[in-house]
């Protein structure tokens, strides 16, 4: 397929930046050029190496000679920098979580790869919002590293679509409307939430409602026997 939405984003940028001066772009846009690395902080850099290398397939670049101990690879685009030190992971609990995402066509040949390299990998699929009516489903492999760092590899294409239809089609997504829609889904969210707590107290109080006249005619039986 064609240059990805990033590489058309950053093309768009770089003319914004080269036509305009410092003082008509967005923050500091107009004052860097490039990402250069992503660093992570792992506990041992050896490890942490073998796995960058030997399973995920990085190539190890040279690194000066700093006072702390790390290592430093390439994706060919990207680069990645280890330091030792005391890594901060999340749990295990879902994928809802801090990652590298490297783009893989061959999703099936990827899991074989993995499974003959003993690498256990979890999937996932993210299907966008079903009503645009793309089909923009995106398989997922979510690999774990020797600190607990999440690696995906993912068949993106779809999703590279998916964005390139919205954009075509004119439908904003630009960030103040995605903020705006979060904020009206955590409104909802609270709304649903006191709906359902009003909801638990109306079924506590129909109980103890339902236990008083239990009571009540029990008391009334028992003064008639009584009698």
């Amino acid at each position: 397929m064609g240059a990805s939405i990033a590489k058309e984003t950053r093309k768009k940028m770089d003319v914004t930046t080269n036509d305009a001066s410092t003082d008509d772009v967005k923050g500091v846009r107009g004052l860097w050029s490039e990402v250069n690395h992503v660093a992570i902080v792992v506990a041992d850099v050896g490890r942490s190496l073998e796995f960058y290398t030997e399973i995920v397939g990085m190539e190890q670049i040279l690194r000066p000679d700093f006072d702390r101990h790390g290592a430093w690879l390439t994706f060919g685009n990207l680069d990645l920098h280890l330091i030792k030190g005391r890594p901060a992971v999340h749990n295990d609990d879902d994928l809802i979580v801090s990652h590298i995402a490297i783009v893989v066509e061959d999703m099936i040949g990827l899991r074989a790869k993995l499974a003959k390299l003993g690498v256990k990998s979890r999937q996932n699929v993210s299907v966008p919002n079903p009503a645009e009516g793309i089909d923009a489903r995106v398989d997922q492999a979510f690999v774990r590293d020797p600190d607990g760092y999440y690696i995906e590899f993912c068949s993106c294409a779809g999703l590279e679509e998916f964005l390139r239809k919205k954009r075509d089609l004119g439908i904003d997504w630009s960030l103040s409307k995605a903020n705006g829609m979060a904020q009206a889904s955590k409104v909802l969210k609270q709304k649903a939430d006191i709906s359902k707590q009003v909801v638990r107290w109306l079924n506590r109080q129909s109980s103890l409602d339902s236990m008083t006249d239990t009571v009540s005619k029990t008391t009334i039986l028992i003064i008639s026997l009584d009698c």
